[in-house]
């Protein structure tokens, strides 16, 4: 810049909300989301504690997690813990973790799973959730494996 040359003019309100967009204030897309996961007959799914529950929504390239409670209960996750998921129609996926070695020769069999393995993949779960603009409590319902 030369010497007497004057920066360009920028108002108060456009910087304002410039900085409100960069430091992440403002609307963010992510509403809280919690809720339980049961089995088909109603009851908490308590064998599952320990799982984790994966909302993905494709179209906004976005995935949200959360933690199987004990009590079969969970809270999503996108960017800040707990903070939730953005709303639209998720694609619902239960991953079991922890499943035990049944141990043998080579060690490589595992204990059955708990939970039907359909839910295990975006390509045959069929177990969907709407998350709408604001608190969200779901409930899941899961079947064991046929």
């Amino acid at each position: 810049m030369r010497p007497n040359q004057h920066c360009p003019r920028t108002s108060a309100p456009a910087v304002a909300l410039l900085v409100m967009l960069l430091s992440g204030c403002g609307s963010s897309g992510i509403h809280p989301v919690e809720g339980q996961v049961v089995w088909k007959d109603g009851t908490p799914a308590k064998d599952l504690a320990g799982s984790l529950v994966f909302f993905e929504l494709p179209e906004k390239r976005t995935s949200s997690r959360g933690s199987i409670q004990a009590d079969g209960s969970f809270r999503l996750t996108t960017d800040q813990e707990n903070d939730g998921a953005p709303a639209g129609e998720h694609t619902v996926l239960i991953i079991e973790v922890g499943r035990k070695s049944l141990g043998g020769p080579d060690s490589s069999a595992i204990a059955p799973s708990k939970v039907d393995t359909r839910y295990a993949t975006p390509a045959t779960s069929d177990l969907h959730a709407t998350v709408k603009p604001g608190k969200n409590n779901l409930t899941l319902t899961v079947e064991p494996p046929k």
